[in-house]
Formats: structure tokens, C-alpha cells, sequence
């Protein structure tokens, strides 16, 4: 199994078409449009040997030149693990040493690996060692540098770095394990998951406040990336920290600014592009004290200057393993 990337530099649309010998015909299996700022457009899909394709290139509103098509293999993720059985064990010793980000990895070597979603679901991918303070990356497509969904790092104790997110059958992600700090044996697991996500919903204008308790053993479905995903305790064994998620759809022109107080520590992770618990991390908030030790973050969803609907996922995670009652008060909402 190889994974292709194909390429081009004049104003195009791809279409890379299955092709059956003649006369079926085949079925589209993506069509890409040139990028908003070069005359490029670019898809990554995976290939067995031998297997036949038709790439159709069109021009838009008229336009036709010369085209350069690229068939290059992707080397980056540089393993691809769609077909092995999990969990695996493998290592970060003789890695490449070219990522960082958020959840750390400067300095450190990684791993590159490419999956692809069997079924549509939530998936589970969480990363441990006894060798190291692992972190992992999960990023967009079959390519490296993709969008960033989320990232999580092993914090006090050794608690797996893990990321969940809902992918579509035959979705390609790129899943990068670096280190906070050490290198050595890792084990890699991925598992799509039954939980419930989102939990709620919201809409901006009209919500009202939500109550809530999270208590030790209630459903762990988002781990962000600006707290440890859970406690390992000896003796206590392991503890996921709780979380509830609201998917919200925030109209047009539409700025909410939405208060969370609480009576212990908690983060607030904001997920764009969906609603549905499969977009990226767009922030994680650690909950700070106010004047009377009310723990609290708040969170702007929506844009008033985007004209479209955005839709977001807002999580509360809980990271005490004390009973946490939470309130989402009532948004300020301002529109234009």
C-alpha cells in the first residue's frame, strides 16, 4: 500500500476517478480545487499496486494552459498502520527530529504514522510508555503538516496522552508521537469508542443557564492539550478525568461570549469547524479564580464579521477527581 500525493500549478480541478476496465465507469473519489493563493491543487489518497485511475484536470470560468502533474509518494507520515492491528508497540529511537508544537516535542525525536478511519465513529488515539513522557499529534489528511485537530502530552504519574475525535469511513489523519522528554518504547492504540459526543446543544441567543456535576467514572470523551488527560495513582490505579460536550451553532454576524464558573480546577476546550466533535482544537483554557475563588474561563464562539453559521464543540473537563459542579451561564450575544 502506497499513498500518493498529486499535484499541479495552474488554476485546476482535479477529479481522481476509480477506473475499472471499460466500459464501467469508475466512481469519483475526490475532486480538489486549486488552492485561494496558487494555482496548485493538491490531493494525498492511498493506492495498492497495480491499481488504475483516471485524473481528470478542468479548467475554471473558461480558463486552459499547461498543467505539470506530480505523482510523488508521501514520505511523511512515514509508516502507515491502517492495516496493523492494534495495539503496537514501537518506538521513537532513530526518529526523525523535525516537529514541535503546543504539547511539546522540541529537541525530541517522533515517529510519523498514517490511518485511515475503517467506519464512520469516534475514534480513540492514545499513546503510552514506561520509557518516556510521550506526546501525540493528530493532524488532518494523509500528508504531515495538515490541519492540527489536537494534541495531549503525558503528564504526572504517566497517564496515556491521548485525542479523540469523530472521523468519516475512509478519512486519512497523520498521527505523530514526540516526546516531552526521554525517547524509547511506546505503545500506539487506536479505538473507536461508544461514549455520546456532543452531549448537549447550544445556540447563542436563547440559551439558558446549564448545571452540571462531574463526578470520578463519568464519561472521559476530549483530553485538550492544556491538561494531562488523567490521573495514574499508586495506590488508585487510573483515573480519566470527566468531561460534558456541547455542540453550538452560532448564527452569522453572531459573537457569544459564554461564562463556565466552577467549584474546582477544570479546563475549557473550544473545537471549530463542526459540531459533531470531529474538529480542530481551536482553544484550551486552564480555569483561573476570581475575587471570591470562583473558578471560571470564558469563551468567544461565533464572529461578527463572518456571515456564515460557524458551529463549534465547548467542552468542560473536569481535572479534579472530586465531584466538579460546573455552570455555563446564560451568553452575552452581539450581532451586526
Amino acid at each position: 500500500m502506497r499513498t500518493f500525493t498529486f499535484g499541479s500549478c495552474t488554476p485546476i480541478t482535479v477529479r481522481i476517478t476509480c477506473a475499472p476496465p471499460p466500459p464501467r465507469t469508475g466512481t469519483e473519489t475526490a475532486c480538489v480545487d486549486d488552492d485561494a493563493e496558487e494555482a496548485t491543487g493538491t490531493f494525498v489518497g492511498r493506492f495498492v499496486a497495480d491499481e488504475r485511475v483516471a485524473i481528470i484536470v478542468d479548467g475554471k470560468a473558461g480558463d486552459a494552459g499547461d498543467v505539470e502533474l506530480h505523482l510523488d509518494p508521501v514520505t511523511c507520515p512515514a509508516q502507515d498502520l491502517t492495516e496493523q492491528p492494534m495495539p503496537v508497540q514501537l518506538t521513537t529511537l532513530g526518529g526523525m527530529n523535525s516537529h514541535d508544537g503546543i504539547c511539546g516535542g522540541a529537541g525530541r525525536s517522533e515517529r510519523t504514522y498514517g490511518w485511515v478511519a475503517p467506519v464512520d465513529g469516534l475514534f480513540r488515539f492514545t499513546v503510552a510508555s514506561e520509557a518516556f513522557d510521550p506526546a501525540i499529534y493528530l493532524e488532518q489528511g494523509g500528508r504531515c503538516g495538515g490541519t492540527l485537530l489536537g494534541c495531549n502530552a503525558t503528564g504526572a504519574g504517566g497517564y496515556p496522552a491521548e485525542v479523540t475525535r469523530r472521523l468519516r469511513a475512509g478519512e486519512l489523519v497523520t498521527v505523530i508521537v514526540d516526546s516531552v522528554q526521554g525517547a524509547g518504547v511506546f505503545t500506539l492504540d487506536v479505538k473507536r469508542i461508544t461514549e455520546e459526543c456532543p452531549n448537549a446543544t447550544l445556540s447563542g441567543v436563547g440559551d439558558g443557564p446549564v448545571t452540571r456535576t462531574l463526578v470520578d467514572g463519568d464519561p472521559s470523551v476530549l483530553a485538550g492539550s492544556c491538561a494531562q488527560a488523567g490521573l495514574t495513582m499508586v495506590p488508585g490505579g487510573s483515573h480519566a478525568f470527566a468531561d460534558y460536550t456541547f455542540g453550538a451553532t452560532i448564527g452569522g454576524r453572531m459573537r457569544c461570549t459564554y461564562r463556565i464558573e466552577a467549584n474546582g480546577e477544570f479546563a475549557a476546550i473550544l473545537l471549530g469547524g463542526d459540531d459533531i466533535c470531529g474538529g480542530d482544537e481551536q482553544q484550551c483554557v486552564e480555569a483561573t479564580q476570581d475575587e471570591n475563588s470562583v473558578y471560571f474561563v470564558t469563551l468567544n464562539l461565533g464572529s461578527i464579521s463572518v456571515t456564515e453559521s460557524q458551529r463549534y464543540v465547548l467542552v468542560v473537563r473536569s481535572l479534579t477527581l472530586s465531584p466538579l459542579e460546573f455552570t455555563l451561564l446564560s451568553p452575552m450575544c452581539m450581532t451586526v
